[in-house]
């Protein structure tokens, strides 16, 4: 007999259960404890090849509409100046993207899933695309200071990240 607090959902139950913005979670979701880093880590490297291939993708087809539309003009330096700056724009959309659909909708990534980790709002409610994109926002930042924003949940009391914190949500364990 498993030893939890709440009965095993099944994917589909944990989306209809967690779906609505304006009702609270349910009590034993909020007082799990918060997943340790390797878990974490180990789920941004399995979402991070998934958006890089997505990113590869979304990168072709852009060069190739934006070669087709330039014309015998795309070796001129203003151009590629333009290709190049507004590639990037691109692909952080397709990063911000990926995470605030897959968090919006099942409080998980697929990493996530995998690693048997979801996201929670602290205020007991589920994730606002606000908290989504200032979360992905302060992951970037979190990982552009060498990754310190991360390890920062090693010496953090209640064991959040930088981006945890600026955007009041909070990865937990899920327990079945």
């Amino acid at each position: 007999m498993p030893s939890s607090i709440y009965p095993k959902p099944l994917v589909s139950q944990r989306v209809i259960m967690l779906h609505s913005t304006s009702s609270p979670l349910p009590a034993p979701m909020l007082m799990q404890p918060s997943a340790p880093l390797w878990r974490r880590l180990l789920a941004l490297l399995y979402d991070n090849l998934i958006v890089l291939a997505i990113a590869f993708f979304v990168t072709f087809i852009y060069t190739l509409c934006f070669t087709w539309a330039a014309g015998e003009n795309v070796q001129a330096s203003e151009h590629r100046l333009i290709l190049q700056w507004t590639l990037l724009p691109l692909q952080i959309s397709c990063f911000m993207g990926f995470y605030s659909y897959f968090w919006l909708k099942n409080q998980a990534t697929l990493g996530m899933q995998t690693w048997k980790i979801c996201i929670l709002s602290t205020n007991g409610h589920c994730l606002t695309l606000k908290q989504c994109l200032i979360r992905c926002i302060g992951a970037i930042l979190s990982f552009s200071f060498l990754g310190l924003g991360y390890f920062w949940q090693l010496y953090d009391s209640q064991k959040l990240s930088w981006h945890d914190r600026l955007s009041n949500t909070k990865i937990v364990l899920i327990k079945y």
